[in-house]
C-alpha cells in the first residue's frame, strides 16, 4: 500500500506530514529551509561517531539539512526553476523522508505544494522527486521509491484545512446568526503569509477558487523577525555587544508572541519591538486586501501560514469591517495548515477520482 508524504518547501521552513495509518499517529514536523552540500572529508570528520540527525548521504552524496546545514557553506536559496530541480528539491524530500519513517519503503506519493506563481515549474518538481532514494542517515540505511508526485497551490492547502474534515469531505460550517449567510454561500480572499512571500487568491461561494486572482507579494514572516532582532540589538546593546551572529530563529518567534525576550536569567522586555516588527508585515497584507477591493469585495479573510498568526490581531483591529478566520484552532499549528490542508484535499481529490 503506498505512504502519502505531503510537502511543502516553504522558503523559512520545510513542513512534512505523513498523515496516519489506522494503529498511528500523524508524523508531522518542520526543518530549516538550508542545504549544504559536502565534500567526502567533511562527511567522514562529522559522521566518525555515528551520523548525526541533520546530516544524510542521498544516492552517495552527502549533505547536511536544516539547522545542521547552519555549520558549512550554504549558498543562496535558488528561485524559479533551479528551485524544482535534481539536486535540490529531492535533497529537500530525502530529509523528509529520512526523518519520517524508521524502515525503507517502496512505494511513496507525494503531494507537494508550490507557491501560485510557482506553478509554470510543477513538472519540473515532479521530476525531481521520482525515483529511488538510497539514503544513509541517522536511522541507517533506507530505500524508499516515489512513485507517484501531484502538485498543488500553497494557500489553496490553507482553505482546504478549514472547510475539508480530515477524509476529504466537506466541513459543515455553522452560521454566526440565523440572517447570515452559510460559509459555503460566502466570497472570501485566502492569504497565505509564509517566510518570504505571502500569497492570495480568491474563493467565490460554494468553493469555487479564481484562478485567474492567484498572486505573490515578496513580504512575509522573514521581514518580521529580522525587524524585529535589529530592534531588539539596537534597544539593548550592552547586553547584544559581543554577539553579532544571529539570534536563533525559535526565541525570536517566542519573544515576538510574547513581549518578552529571555537572555540568559534576564527577561528583556521588548513588546513595543514585537510590535512595530509585526505591523511592517500587517500594513503589506492590509494593503494586498485593499488592492483586491477589500470588504467591497470579500466576506471574509483567510489566513494560513506561519506569519498569520503573527499579524491577526492588528488586521482584525485594522479592518473591523472584515471577518478574519485562521485556517486552524491551534495556532501552534498554524505553520503546517498548508500540509494539514493538502492532506485533505488530496483525499478528495482522490475519491473524486482526480488523483489515481
Amino acid at each position: 500500500m503506498s505512504r502519502l508524504v505531503v510537502l511543502d518547501s516553504g522558503n523559512a521552513r520545510i513542513k512534512t506530514l505523513v498523515p496516519a495509518k489506522v494503529s498511528e499517529n500523524d508524523v508531522m514536523f518542520d526543518v530549516l529551509h538550508a542545504i549544504a552540500p559536502l565534500t567526502h572529508s567533511e562527511w567522514q570528520r562529522v559522521v566518525s561517531r555515528g551520523i548525526p540527525q541533520g546530516y544524510l548521504k542521498v544516492n552517495g552524496d552527502p549533505y547536511a539539512v536544516g539547522d545542521s546545514a547552519r555549520r558549512h557553506t550554504i549558498s543562496e536559496r535558488p528561485k524559479g526553476a533551479q528551485r524544482y530541480r535534481k539536486g535540490y528539491y529531492d535533497i529537500i524530500l530525502a530529509n523528509s523522508l529520512s526523518r519520517a519513517f524508521t524502515k525503507s519503503v517502496s512505494d511513496i506519493s507525494l503531494f507537494a505544494s508550490h507557491a501560485p506563481r510557482d506553478f509554470e515549474y510543477a513538472e519540473n518538481l515532479k521530476r525531481s522527486a521520482l525515483g529511488t532514494y538510497e539514503i544513509e542517515c541517522s536511522t541507517g540505511t533506507l530505500l524508499f521509491d516515489v512513485k507517484r508526485v501531484e502538485t498543488y497551490d500553497e494557500p489553496v492547502g490553507g482553505y482546504s484545512e478549514y472547510t475539508l474534515n480530515r477524509d476529504g469531505g466537506e466541513k459543515q460550517l455553522r452560521k454566526k446568526a440565523k440572517s447570515d449567510l452559510s460559509f459555503v454561500e460566502k466570497t472570501g480572499l485566502i492569504i497565505d503569509a509564509g517566510g518570504l512571500t505571502t500569497d492570495s487568491f480568491a474563493a467565490d461561494p460554494y468553493g469555487k477558487i479564481d484562478v485567474n486572482s492567484m498572486r505573490s507579494v515578496p513580504t512575509g514572516a522573514l521581514r518580521v523577525t529580522d525587524a524585529f532582532e535589529a530592534m531588539l540589538k539596537s534597544r539593548y546593546k550592552d547586553q547584544f555587544q559581543d554577539n553579532a551572529k544571529t539570534i536563533d530563529i525559535n526565541r525570536i518567534m517566542s519573544a515576538i508572541r510574547t513581549g518578552v525576550y529571555r537572555y540568559g536569567k534576564e527577561k528583556l522586555d521588548c513588546l513595543y519591538e514585537a510590535e512595530q516588527a509585526i505591523s511592517l508585515l500587517a500594513n503589506d497584507v492590509y494593503d494586498i486586501i485593499q488592492n483586491m477591493g477589500g470588504a467591497t469585495n470579500f466576506d471574509y479573510v483567510l489566513l494560513t501560514g506561519g506569519g498569520s498568526m503573527l499579524i491577526y490581531d492588528t488586521l482584525s483591529k485594522l479592518m473591523p469591517q472584515l471577518e478574519f478566520i485562521l485556517a486552524t484552532d491551534d495556532t501552534e499549528k498554524m505553520m503546517f495548515a498548508n500540509v494539514m490542508g493538502g492532506a485533505k484535499l488530496f483525499k478528495m481529490l482522490s475519491a473524486y477520482g482526480v488523483i489515481s
